[in-house]
């Protein structure tokens, strides 16, 4: 019973964060208007990094829900906390710093390079919720 759910709330997620991604892209434009002292410039980096949380929101929104709905909610607190420690600190963090600091790319790939972590989650995730081990009777 509980199995089905946990891939209900991962799809359910998934698609909400799609169509808010997808409203945030249609009034990009009238938000940013409404700075109207922005240079063009900032505003020219304003829209890359609406356009990058747009698509990061879609990223996070299954390795969210499936770590703080479903793994944690079904007793797995201790994957749950070893993945967030080795995502950010072993992998995101490090990825983005090389970038920053070595390859010195530009300030939106260094955002957009904070989706990292989250595809690290995301497969751990998915690979933990369809081993089924996480599902533990919190009750008994």
């Amino acid at each position: 019973m509980v199995y089905p759910q946990a891939w209900g709330i991962a799809l359910f997620s998934f698609g909400g964060s799609v169509i808010i991604a997808g409203i945030m892209l249609l009034v990009c434009q009238p938000v940013l208007g409404l700075f109207s002292a922005l240079s063009p410039s900032t505003l020219a980096l304003t829209e890359k990094f609406y356009w990058v949380f747009a698509g990061m929101l879609i990223i996070k929104s299954v390795p969210m829900s499936m770590i703080v709905g479903v793994l944690r909610a079904g007793g797995d607190i201790r994957f749950c906390l070893y993945q967030d420690i080795a995502a950010q600190w072993m992998i995101g963090i490090p990825v983005v710093a090389f970038a920053a600091l070595v390859l010195k790319v530009p300030l939106e790939w260094v955002y957009a390079l904070f989706a990292v972590e989250e595809i690290v989650k995301w497969l751990g995730s998915i690979y933990r919720v369809r081993s089924k081990v996480w599902i533990k009777n919190l009750v008994a």
